[in-house]
């Protein structure tokens, strides 16, 4: 691993820094926001600034490039004492932690110059990446803890809902998007939490309920087909007409797409196929919405009627 070549003693508590017009959108017009709402306090930039610089740890490489990205406007970053404390004593042991691309090039790194490129390269990571730095230490080491111990955990959620759950594993959506903790309820139901709306996570002393072999491989199984998104829903037999148009829509649309299990063909000369698909009423309302004019939902009936219902809704705005 590369050496991090920093020389500098922060005193001031403030720190002036360019940030791109891209990543002040990232850090504080999306992520802040979206991770503000699982907090019980409000955050302010300063607080998501801090928290960005204390848990890297080198979980990505830096790219100095990004030093020279100056199209937006001067950010007055304002420092914590656990932060300060951390930036001044990388000299000493923290920096061999630290992985920088293009370390080597670099004569002299200033406190500011650091935290830019740590933003600028943070707000051009996938957001599954972001969250797992951003979550880390709140919500990420805790569950893993709680796995390897074969414990439980106590989960407070989104709208202070609170769990007892056996937790199983940490699974990103198949859209590579949101992380999920998929876990067992204390009643056996299986569920999923996005890690981005978790509030608080506990680990307990208490042990977690071990699960029969058979029922590991079923969630394994489901897992690989429905991903945590759409895992504790219930499945049914959806039935959908598709026109030649639509079926080529389906088969070019990954996000949130269901496999079909059947194709029952039109016998009346008509240009469509009917697919028959083993997912959750959810799952076709997430993919087969934008559809449109290109598919008909045959069955079940509740979902042909929460299909009429919304496409009406949509309607009366262009009415």
């Amino acid at each position: 691993m590369q050496e991090f070549p920093v020389k500098f003693y922060q005193i001031n508590d403030r720190v002036r820094i360019n940030l791109s017009n891209l990543a002040h959108k990232v850090i504080f017009e999306s992520d802040l926001r979206i991770f503000e709402d699982s907090a019980d306090d409000h955050w302010t930039q300063n607080h998501f600034i801090n928290m960005l610089i204390q848990n890297f740890e080198g979980d990505f490489a830096l790219n100095t490039d990004l030093l020279n990205y100056k199209d937006g406007n001067y950010y007055l970053a304002r420092l914590n004492t656990k932060t300060l404390k951390m930036i001044n004593s990388w000299d000493r042991h923290y920096q061999q932690n630290i992985e920088l691309t293009g370390a080597a090039e670099i004569k002299k790194f200033e406190c500011s110059q650091f935290i830019k490129c740590l933003l600028e390269t943070y707000a051009r990571l996938p957001f599954i990446e972001r969250e797992k730095l951003i979550l880390k230490n709140s919500v990420i080491k805790p569950i893993e803890a709680a796995i390897s111990e074969g414990r439980k955990l106590s989960v407070i959620y989104a709208f202070e809902d609170m769990y007892t759950v056996s937790p199983i594993c940490i699974a990103p959506a198949k859209e590579g998007t949101f992380q999920y903790l998929v876990c067992i309820h204390e009643d056996g139901r299986i569920e999923s939490l996005r890690l981005s709306r978790i509030k608080e996570v506990h680990k307990l002393k208490t042990k977690s309920t071990p699960l029969p072999e058979h029922r590991i491989k079923e969630i394994t199984e489901d897992l690989a087909e429905f991903g945590p998104t759409f895992i504790k829903e219930k499945k049914v037999t959806v039935k959908v007409r598709l026109t030649q148009q639509g079926i080529l829509s389906y088969m070019y649309s990954v996000i949130h797409r269901p496999m079909h299990i059947d194709v029952e063909y039109e016998s009346d000369g008509k240009d469509a196929d009917i697919l028959v698909f083993r997912c959750s009423e959810m799952q076709a309302i997430y993919f087969f919405f934008r559809f449109a004019g290109k598919a008909e939902i045959l069955e079940p009936q509740s979902l042909r009627d929460t299909f009429r219902q919304l496409y009406s809704e949509g309607l009366k705005n262009y009415m």
